[in-house]
């Protein structure tokens, strides 16, 4: 059975390198590179440090949560959405998930981090998938990486979708010295998507009903990607792996990296032998299926950040960058 791992953020850089046997470790500015922006007037600092029980008071009052798919677009459900395991994602599964397309400073291209598209013109990933790298681009609508267009019995996708990316927006308290207050991004293409079976965005927590329900103890979590295997190597096709949750306290005894400020920031997830998310996986969501005025939507709760360097270690809870406190930076970026 596949098992899908991620990433330990000091280790992106020379993954990406690693990948195509290049010997540098930094990346160069290209006229096809996102410009990565930091900057207060382009980003909003967030104002208000949210708590669990007072998120939704600074998220409601946004306009731009019009900017939003609504829940008859976003996070639809599949026929084969129940299926437990680390297996095979179905053709139309996950069709949010995006793969990012990076430029080396030597001239080649390679895909590593993952992210979520949010809007027609927004995908979210992980901040240290973003900062001092080069994203060129996108791709969206992808099943198999080796073959197009991708088909699952007698069923076939429709093609891939490349988008440029134009502007990078990095969550403004994110830093290196405590990567766990804030691990996002936002990546703008270049041009709105047409959405589709295949190509379809995620739901964000926006209510006071769906944000209550975001971490509760007893959550079970998916994740997907094209990470690494238990057979060492990427998968090249999309995989899907249920995960629980764990408690904060629980977690922070496991990872004692988790301070007493950024702790309201992650979600903990996993933590049992052999299933995990690992190298290829970073950027990627944390979703959960949650019913609400009796619709059942998929809803980002969280992105792949952070984990222990053997990944599907027994008792090493992956880490994950928590949506619900980062709404308010997340829809001012937006409208921007």
């Amino acid at each position: 059975m596949y098992r899908i791992r991620h990433l330990n953020r000091a280790l992106l850089v020379c993954i990406i390198v690693n990948i195509v046997d290049a010997q540098e470790t930094t990346v160069v500015n290209s006229t096809f590179a996102a410009k990565n922006v930091n900057e207060k007037q382009n980003t909003p600092a967030v104002k208000q440090k949210y708590r669990v029980d007072n998120d939704y008071i600074g998220i409601k009052a946004h306009n731009s949560i019009d900017f939003l798919p609504n829940r008859t677009i976003c996070g639809l459900l599949s026929d084969e959405d129940r299926i437990f395991g680390g297996e095979n994602a179905a053709l139309d599964e996950f069709p949010w998930l995006a793969r990012i397309k990076y430029l080396l400073n030597n001239g080649k291209e390679v895909y590593a981090c993952a992210g979520s598209l949010i809007t027609n013109n927004y995908v979210l990933t992980a901040a240290h998938c973003a900062v001092n790298l080069t994203i060129k681009e996108v791709r969206l609508g992808d099943w198999n990486t080796d073959t197009q267009p991708d088909c699952q019995g007698r069923v076939c996708n429709d093609p891939e979708v490349d988008v440029l990316i134009t502007q990078v927006y990095i969550y403004p308290e994110y830093s290196k010295s405590d990567t766990f207050k804030g691990d996002i991004a936002l990546l703008q293409l270049q041009k709105p998507v047409q959405f589709s079976d295949f190509i379809r965005p995620i739901c964000l927590p926006t209510t006071e009903e769906i944000i209550k329900q975001d971490n509760s103890s007893e959550s079970v979590f998916w994740t997907a990607g094209w990470g690494k295997t238990e057979y060492e190597r990427k998968s090249n096709i999309k995989q899907k792996l249920a995960l629980n949750a764990v408690p904060i306290d629980y977690c922070r005894k496991r990872q004692a990296i988790i301070t007493d400020e950024s702790a309201n920031y992650v979600i903990c997830a996993g933590g049992e032998a052999g299933k995990d998310t690992c190298v290829g996986d970073s950027g990627g969501s944390l979703a959960k299926q949650i019913t609400a005025n009796r619709s059942t939507n998929w809803f980002l709760i969280g992105v792949t950040s952070y984990g222990y360097k053997h990944c599907g270690s027994e008792g090493r809870p992956g880490l994950y960058a928590r949506i619900t406190p980062l709404m308010d930076w997340i829809l001012h970026t937006i409208q921007l």
